[in-house]
């Protein structure tokens, strides 16, 4: 049970008068859970969540819900047992309570679910082995940075520019998909590598509903050649890592004889003589 204390002043006799009126409201022992969903590990900006208030107990139904952030009220009425939020935004991160209100009756507040927004993800492309024989298979592994859930992953190869296909910012080369289903599958098999596979790769990463996409990862070069077996390229300098505004050189050497060779340099933005 709750009390509202009233402060009035009485003019005429200067005198402060408190006075303590009774019941404005009532706590009811109904359990209130504060749910997130979807439960995941970890949210970041652009997802949709939903936060929902449900009363158990008590018998009592037709509640209204106020909604709390950080302990302020900023949700005073609602009729709803839901609160959506799309797209999310680091700013909504925060402590989020709810309660029951119906008449003069009020359920018990909900325990705090803590709500924290990370900023974008990425998409990381994998591509194992880079370098292969004609009629190897390789493996394309796509993964979202942290540890994070329910993504399906789209795959690409990078083509010359193409109106109407997915392109990067510069549309320097456009992407075009390799299969025209997503999959809950993080890995994508290229059976057998023959010359065509040989190109950029690129893969992405969605989730949610309405779907929130990553951006596409970086752009992977598969190489695939039957001259491999004799053909070396040689790093120079010969380190495990290497760093951005640092010189390296790159060489490319056939053992053996070698007579009118023509060499590519495979980039990310594609194959150059």
């Amino acid at each position: 049970m709750q009390t509202s204390p009233l402060i009035s002043v009485n003019n005429s006799a200067h005198e402060l008068i408190v006075r303590c009126y009774s019941v404005i409201s009532t706590i009811y022992s109904n359990t209130t859970v504060l749910t997130l969903q979807p439960n995941w590990t970890q949210i970041f900006r652009g997802d949709t969540i939903t936060m929902r208030c449900d009363i158990h107990g008590g018998g009592d139904t037709d509640w209204n819900y106020r909604w709390y952030k950080n302990s302020q009220l900023f949700i005073p009425f609602n009729t709803k047992t839901e609160y959506r939020i799309s797209p999310v935004y680091m700013s909504n991160s925060g402590s989020y309570t709810c309660e029951g209100v119906k008449g003069n009756k009020l359920s018990k507040t909900s325990e705090a679910v803590q709500l924290t927004v990370s900023g974008n993800p990425k998409a990381v492309l994998r591509i194992s082995p880079q370098w292969l024989n004609p009629g190897d298979s390789v493996a394309l592994n796509c993964k979202v940075d942290k540890t994070s859930t329910g993504w399906r992953f789209s795959w690409y190869r990078t083509v010359p520019y193409r109106a109407g296909l997915p392109s990067l910012s510069d549309k320097s080369y456009s992407l075009q998909p390799l299969s025209d289903n997503v999959t809950t599958e993080d890995s994508y098999t290229l059976i057998p590598a023959g010359p065509t596979p040989t190109g950029g790769y690129v893969c992405r990463a969605g989730r949610g509903d309405p779907v929130y996409d990553t951006l596409y990862s970086l752009t992977l070069s598969l190489i695939v050649s039957d001259l491999q077996s004799s053909v070396s390229l040689r790093i120079s300098p010969n380190t495990t890592q290497h760093f951005i505004s640092k010189s390296l050189s790159l060489s490319c050497e056939k053992k053996g004889s070698s007579t009118r060779l023509r060499l590519k340099r495979y980039t990310e933005r594609g194959v150059e003589w």
